[in-house]
């Protein structure tokens, strides 16, 4: 038989050999990458005065529609924000009442406890002390009386503090409580107010997509828009391939070469239009595919990356591009809210958008590409 200790020394050795960075090589790391995620928005941010030049080619209408579509998206990571206010509001209620109960019941167990201690004392007679004293023959005898007397006393009149203490606590909760419910009615007040402001603003795109589609120039040059639209798309990323080009991806995940036929749909929903089919019944072929989904269906990342491009496209409406490593990114667009920001960093399935009908769109739904090295491939070949 081996002895166990070969075992513990391999072991030893194992761990030892693998290099252990110094306080200060990790510091130098960490400022490494504060730096790259500067140089990303610095580099990123030069993009915006690419952006504002495209939106030079705007007529009035399509500025408004912009306007409006960025104003919904706000009021809808405004309504976000209220909602995740009350889910912890909501939380810390249930946690207060749980806390409530816990007291009321310490508070029975000490009334009955006080209750004992009260009833002990009343048979022993108030003057108990001074009998004992006078009546005792066993000097011994009477010492330990008298000391077990004492302990009653010193007993009974620390859970009396400790039940004050238990009342005090109680009042704390108890105020905690009305203090998280009138903190809740002022959110769900702040809510049905953004409703109403965003069924408002909802209405004032309508107002101006009607408008716009009504143009005779609208839509006398669609087919021409929509080329021109996808053209600055094609633009845009070949801008953001040579922003990103000089920046690493932490390697936290499965590389996305790996990940064919094994991702994540990006929502949930029919996939409506295929990879190349025409758009809109004209000879223009779409290089991602369409998900037909209500607005307000959440929107996934399919897959860890950076978010490197989260902003107003026309065409597109809100789109947001990740960044997966290797030449690899996936495209949202369509969407009625992003939910990140440049410079995010995301994970398979986290949360980055939902869906709406945002770049001048008639129906509501997500639009997703994927693309290698600036060109795109077929989304159906690589989700599940």
């Amino acid at each position: 038989m081996q002895s166990p200790f070969r075992y513990l020394i391999i072991f030893l050795c194992l761990c030892f050999s693998q290099p252990v960075l110094s306080g200060s090589e990790q510091w130098e790391d960490h400022e490494l990458q504060q730096q790259k995620l500067d140089a990303l928005k610095q580099n990123i941010s030069k993009l915006r005065t690419w952006i504002d030049g495209a939106r030079g080619e705007q007529s009035q209408l399509e500025k408004d529609l912009r306007a409006t579509e960025e104003k919904i998206q706000a009021k809808v990571r405004e309504i976000n924000a209220i909602e995740s206010d009350i889910h912890d509001t909501e939380a810390q209620i249930r946690e207060l009442e749980s806390e409530e109960k816990e007291h009321l019941a310490s508070l029975n167990q000490q009334q009955a406890l006080l209750g004992k201690q009260i009833r002990a004392a009343y048979a022993m007679g108030q003057e108990q002390g001074i009998k004992l004293l006078l009546n005792a023959e066993d000097p011994l005898k009477l010492q330990r009386l008298m000391n077990y007397y004492g302990y009653l006393n010193r007993a009974r009149g620390d859970q009396i503090e400790e039940y004050r203490d238990t009342i005090d606590q109680l009042k704390q909760t108890r105020a905690g409580i009305l203090e998280r419910n009138q903190e809740l009615i002022s959110f769900r007040n702040n809510l049905a107010r953004a409703r109403e402001n965003l069924e408002g603003q909802r209405k004032e795109r309508a107002v101006t997509l009607a408008k716009l589609t009504k143009s005779l120039n609208y839509k006398k040059n669609e087919l021409v828009r929509m080329e021109k639209d996808q053209q600055q798309l094609e633009t845009l990323v070949q801008e953001v391939e040579k922003t990103i080009s000089n920046l690493e991806l932490t390697q936290d995940s499965v590389p996305f070469a790996k990940l064919r036929a094994k991702l994540p749909w990006p929502t949930s929903g029919k996939m409506q239009r295929n990879f190349g089919r025409s758009a809109g019944g004209k000879n223009f072929r779409m290089p991602g595919v369409f998900f037909s989904v209500p607005v307000n269906t959440p929107v996934k990342a399919v897959h860890h990356g950076r978010v490197v491009f989260s902003d107003w496209l026309r065409g597109f409406g809100l789109l947001m591009i990740i960044d997966h490593g290797d030449g690899y990114m996936s495209l949202y667009g369509f969407n009625q809210a992003l939910l990140k920001d440049t410079g995010d960093w995301v994970n398979s399935g986290e949360l980055i958008a939902s869906a709406g009908n945002s770049g001048g769109q008639q129906e509501s739904g997500l639009y997703f590409e994927i693309r290698h090295k600036g060109k795109p491939d077929n989304p159906a070949k690589w989700l599940k």
